[in-house]
């Protein structure tokens, strides 16, 4: 009876460590897979970046940018 009692510890502390392990595997395959979604993330956006660079180069942006300026200006707009 006591060796069972025994038997019987040792594989409900078997049992605990088992499904400690598997829930660190779990955790870990869902960091894994929001890493991988980030990345694709990432990637789209790098995609959309360079689109909107072949678009609308920096130079001819900052040149729109100053002239909205300069017409904020002349109509008397001012930040607040």
């Amino acid at each position: 009876m006591a060796k069972q009692l025994l038997q019987l510890r040792k594989q409900k502390a078997k049992s605990l460590n088992m499904g400690a392990r598997m829930n660190a595997i779990s955790a870990k395959n869902r960091e894994m897979y929001s890493m991988g979604r980030m990345a694709d993330a990432v990637g789209k956006t790098t995609d959309t970046m360079k689109v909107m660079e072949k678009q609308l180069p920096p130079e001819k942006l900052a040149k729109n940018l100053d002239e909205f300026t300069r017409a904020q200006e002349r109509l008397g707009v001012t930040d607040e």
